[in-house]
C-alpha cells in the first residue's frame, strides 16, 4: 500500500478511491501535471526530461500518455512517462521538462559573474589577449546540458552558483563571439594576460 485515503470507520462515497496500491510489476510511472496551455504542444512521444533531485538524475524519455481532461481548478492535465528501470521509488519527487521550442539567448556561466565594487560583471578577453572588466546585465537562470546541447529556464536560485550547469542570461554588456574568463578569477586584474 502507497496512500489510504480514508481512515477506519470513515464513511466512503460508492466510487472514491480508499487505498493506492503500488505493484512493480506494472513497470515505473512517472505522473505530472502540466499547464492547460500547453495542451496543443503536448502529445504521446514527445521528449521529455525528468530530474528528481533527491538521487541526481536526469532521465530522458518520451511521454507515454496525455488525459484529454483538463482539471478547471488547477487548470492543467495529467501525463505518464514510462520510466524503465530507473530505480526510483514510489512518492518521489522529480519534475518534468519537456522542450516547446527555441529561443536565441546569451547565456554566461554564472560562476563567471563576480561582483567588484558593488558592480556585477564578468572579465572578457580582448584581442590583445588581455582582460578587460565588463560590467553585465542579467537575466533568467537556466540549467543547460551540455551533452545534450539544451538549456531549461531555472524558476529557483537553488543551485549554486559554481554548478557548472548554471548560467544567466546576459541582457547587456557582453555579446555573444565574447571570450569569457570562468576560472582562477580571485587571481585576475584589469589588463593581465590571459593564457
Amino acid at each position: 500500500m502507497v496512500k489510504r485515503n480514508v481512515d477506519p470507520g470513515t464513511y466512503a462515497n460508492p466510487g472514491m478511491p480508499l487505498i493506492v496500491i503500488d505493484s512493480s510489476d506494472d513497470g515505473q510511472w512517472f505522473e505530472a501535471d502540466i499547464d492547460s496551455s500547453l495542451a496543443d504542444v503536448v502529445r504521446p512521444g514527445t521528449r521529455a526530461v525528468i530530474s528528481i533531485p533527491g538521487k541526481g538524475l536526469n532521465l530522458e524519455t518520451a511521454i507515454t500518455k496525455v488525459s484529454e481532461r483538463i482539471d478547471r481548478g488547477s487548470m492543467t492535465f495529467s501525463i505518464l512517462v514510462d520510466t524503465g528501470n530507473a530505480g526510483l521509488t514510489p512518492g518521489e519527487f522529480g519534475r518534468i521538462r519537456i522542450t516547446t521550442g527555441t529561443v536565441d539567448k546569451t547565456l554566461i556561466p554564472a560562476r563567471a559573474v563576480i561582483d567588484l565594487g558593488g558592480l556585477r560583471g564578468v572579465f572578457t578577453v580582448n584581442g590583445k589577449g588581455l582582460a578587460e572588466w565588463r560590467v553585465v546585465r542579467t537575466g533568467n537562470r537556466w540549467l543547460c546540458d551540455k551533452n545534450a546541447n539544451r538549456c531549461f529556464p531555472r524558476e529557483t536560485s537553488a543551485e549554486k552558483r559554481q554548478d557548472a550547469s548554471l548560467f544567466l542570461e546576459a541582457l547587456a554588456g557582453v555579446t555573444p563571439d565574447e571570450k569569457i574568463v570562468v576560472s582562477n578569477l580571485d587571481m585576475v586584474k584589469e589588463g593581465c594576460r590571459i593564457e
